[in-house]
């Protein structure tokens, strides 16, 4: 009677729980549909949307598969199923199906493609159903009422299998008739009216009647225990891809030619054909059978089923199954096979399945986890892309350390250079940079010195390796280096594993774009969008460098919005990436761009503040220090701009640089173009290049003899014009560009003029903050005048007949409204401003 209702609508949902005859009702509408086409597939716990998808096409296509980047759209899903003519996609366990992408998708197919029709059954479908409502999709729902059988229908049963007394029955298995068909199936098998006999002529009672009967079956064909075994391994994995079938029978044709009884997936219909013939789409065994041949298995054969256990996680961790791979050799307890599927499939275990890694990993008792270095850090880096769980990520780190100390000493040459390796990224997360910069350095040492067959053993990790390495030589202020390790993991990544690829790719797009090497940045830009976007659960180790440098070219382009928004989308992960300090950099400028420099401030002491941030490399902090710096520099307080700039880094060209702009703000421009002059421009990135040149020429702008200054300039400009360093401009004094441009007219050179007029008009002028107008007092003005002659306090207290202490807090108070704490810096800032006349020399 309910077969009729599943051809009502395009959504048939059937929903109710184990054993209520779900698979029954639609084996039976199915059966008595010849004419209708369509295929059946069972959903998995770890259902991906190109998965699905990807295994529906092959059904229904039988094609070979296709790229999932792009391919299965939602319009793309409507123009490939639309043509198909009449079909049925019977989806069994869909409560499997957790991601709600693939829910809306069958939405939206329903309501698009008139010749395809859904019957989906399972425990729960609330998601889905909710999804129909909400489109207004017709829809039939049958739940577990509509499936209860009453006392005529069971009484029918009963009498076909041969018992005149169902309750008779039932009492007689200890079981009660509640009209599902789980039970009502359960009694009646338990207790035949005619056994069912053995292939060797005995008799079968108790337990599951007919799946023993079937396995005693197999037992008699396949003649030989191994064969047997081998049969039994197939119920190993909670799905088989027909390729993976000869990989756990390791070829026994007789074992293999058995799972055709096995089958809940395939095509039927019309258009129906082995399942298994084209050897492309998986095959999936009914749960209750395959549980049953495991427990035999693990029971009768436990060294075939540890052999086949082992096949299988090798077999998925090289054909893109590494967080099942991962799970079950932990569950196995080999944590040596386990360390090989990590290290195999850092990138793919890290980007798309953190989630299943802690969870399988925490498994693991703490007593052995610390014996094995990989699992440790892989644990601790899945901790660590938490905020919350930091603390956690610094525990295992912890033992990665202890861990990899005490395998060093013994390990084969491909090991040492991983662990070195390791013990360079624990210490760079935890805060240790010295440590992790010198076994950085020994790593790639002992990575170069490989020999060939070691190289290859390694393979799979290099691109890893080397990315972690380039993290920590950038943050330590060697970018060239990191770049050059970079390229060498690039060439090394495999292109059938994408993760690998997108994060070397990010970080020499956010390196580059670090450096203001834009030509760099954006191609490796390019090939990332090429790659396509990833589906990631931890997006930490993937995208935030890439998201930096997308925000990077926005702001040098002058669209300070258009960075933030870059930025916001991966905000979560860059508050508790390490690499939260060139997210804050683009920040802060975008805020000073759009004059908003008190908010820009602000941003910056409470980032600075917070000690729930990843720590930073000394280098790094140094530098966001500059930056605060030069926000007390627009703003006209060198006082407090001196304040923070006391702990610098004296060594770091970004100091250098700084100190020299900071000279030139407060008039002392030999002073700032000494130090220009001092640097190795060779050496320098290509921004500190402009902003060095630009500095000499605003430095030299009132020279008696212009050429310097403009030659400066038009080196400066030529640099812009080729990376499009364009924000160097804005760390220069603005007047001082403006009298640049009109020097350059004066003396003729007008393309000069013109070229950094086009750059100015495009640049919010961030120095109009500062203070061009200071109110003295008349003391404080003759105060002032005393001190730019050079006398001392007591001799400027006799000349205006006042106590030395009053001058001096006149002093005080003339050095604060002129945002300086030094008397030179006062005179020149004064004359500047046109308090006083030129100063005495």
């Amino acid at each position: 009677m309910l077969i009729p209702r599943l051809d009502i609508s395009g959504l048939v949902l059937i929903e109710a729980p184990p054993g209520a005859g779900k698979t029954t009702l639609v084996s039976q509408w199915s059966a008595a549909r010849p004419e209708r086409s369509g295929v059946w597939v069972g959903a998995s716990r770890t259902e991906s949307r190109a998965r699905f998808w990807g295994v529906l096409h092959l059904l229904l296509t039988a094609r070979e598969p296709v790229d999932p980047v792009g391919a299965f759209s939602r319009e793309g899903l409507i123009r490939w199923l639309g043509p198909l003519g009449e079909q049925t996609i019977v989806i069994r366990d869909a409560h499997r199906i957790t991601d709600p992408e693939i829910l809306e998708d069958i939405v939206r197919v329903v309501r698009a493609c008139a010749n395809i029709r859904f019957i989906v059954f399972g425990r729960d479908l609330g998601a889905l159903l909710a999804r129909a409502d909400g489109a207004g999709i017709e829809r039939e729902l049958l739940t577990r009422d509509d499936l209860l059988l009453g006392a005529d229908e069971t009484a029918g049963y009963f009498r076909l299998l041969g018992h005149p007394d169902p309750d008779r029955a039932a009492s007689a298995d200890g079981a009660r008739l509640d009209g599902t068909f789980g039970t009502l199936h359960a009694v009646a098998h338990g207790n035949p009216a005619h056994p069912l006999t053995t292939p060797s002529g005995g008799l079968l009672n108790g337990g599951d009647t007919v799946f023993d009967w079937y396995l005693d079956r197999v037992r008699a064909d396949l003649i030989t225990d191994t064969s047997f075994a081998r049969f039994l391994a197939l119920g190993l994995p909670d799905e088989i891809p027909a390729d993976l079938i000869s990989a756990v029978t390791e070829g026994d044709a007789a074992a293999t030619a058995q799972i055709s009884g096995l089958l809940n997936v395939g095509v039927f219909g019309p258009d129906a054909r082995d399942a298994d013939a084209a050897g492309r789409y998986p095959l999936v065994l009914g749960p209750r059978l395959r549980a049953r041949m495991v427990t035999e298995l693990r029971e009768a054969h436990p060294t075939q089923h540890a052999a086949a256990a082992r096949r299988i996680i090798r077999w998925k961790m090289r054909n893109g199954y590494p967080a099942e791979a991962l799970a079950r050799a932990v569950a196995i307890g080999d944590l040596d096979l386990a360390t090989e599927v990590v290290w195999r499939n850092f990138g793919p275990l890290m980007s798309r399945h953190g989630s299943v890694v802690a969870r399988s990993l925490r498994r693991i008792p703490l007593g052995e986890i610390r014996r094995f270095p990989m699992l440790c850090m892989t644990l601790a880096l899945v901790y660590n892309s938490s905020g919350l769980t930091r603390l956690r990520g610094t525990e295992y780190f912890g033992l990665a350390l202890a861990a990899v100390r005490d395998r060093l000493v013994t390990a084969p040459v491909h090991e040492r250079a991983l662990l070195l390796s390791m013990q360079s990224v624990a210490n760079r997360v935890i805060g240790r940079f010295g440590p992790a910069v010198a076994a950085a350095k020994l790593a790639e040492d002992a990575i170069t010195a490989l020999p060939l067959d070691a190289r290859e053993t390694l393979g799979p990790v290099l691109p890893v390796l080397g990315a972690h390495l380039a993290i920590t030589l950038h943050y330590a202020g060697s970018s060239v280096h990191a770049l050059e390790i970079l390229g060498a993991a690039l060439a090394a990544t495999d292109s059938a594993i994408p993760e690998d690829r997108v994060h070397v790719l990010a970080l020499i797009a956010g390196i580059s774009a670090a450096r203001g090497d834009f030509s760099k940045t954006r191609e490796a830009l390019d090939r990332l969008d090429q790659i396509g976007p990833l589906v990631a659960q931890n997006r930490l180790y993937l995208t935030t460098l890439e998201a930096t440098a997308r925000a990077t070219l926005a702001l040098e382009a002058g669209e300070p919005d258009r960075a933030v928004a870059f930025l916001e989308t991966y905000r979560e992960e860059l508050e508790t990436s390490e690499h939260w300090p060139a997210a804050l950099s683009i920040l802060t400028l975008a805020d000073l761009m759009r004059g908003m420099r008190v908010g820009a401030i602000t941003r910056l002491d409470s980032r600075l503040n917070d000690e729930r941030r990843p720590p930073i490399h000394p280098l790094v902090r140094s530098r966001l220090t500059i930056l605060r710096a030069d926000l007390e520099l627009f703003g006209g307080d060198l006082a407090r701009a001196d304040r923070l700039a006391a702990q610098l880094i004296s060594s770091d060209p970004e100091t250098v640089l700084y100190r020299a702009r900071r000279e030139l703000a407060a008039g002392q421009v030999r002073d700032c173009a000494v130090r220009v002059s001092e640097l190795t421009l060779d050496a320098l990135t290509p921004r500190w290049q402009v902003l060095s040149k630009l500095l000499l020429a605003a430095a030299t702008v009132d020279d008696d003899d212009p050429r310097l200054s403009l030659d400066a300039l038009e080196g400066a400009l030529a640099i812009l014009a080729e990376t499009g360093v364009t924000l160097a401009l804005l760390a220069v004094p603005h007047e001082r560009l403006v009298r640049l441009e009109a020097r350059a007219r004066v003396e003729g050179r007008l393309a000069l003029a013109e070229a950094l007029n086009a750059r100015l008009s495009v640049l919010p002028n961030v120095w109009e903050s500062a203070p061009e107008h200071v109110h003295l007092t008349t003391r404080e003005r003759l105060v002032l005048r005393h001190l730019a002659h050079g006398l001392t306090a007591p001799e400027i207290a006799r000349a205006l007949t006042v106590s030395p202490n009053t001058v001096k807090t006149q002093s005080r108070s003339v050095y604060r409204k002129l945002g300086v704490s030094t008397r030179g810096d006062a005179i020149m800032r004064a004359a500047r401003l046109g308090l006083i006349g030129d100063p005495t020399p």
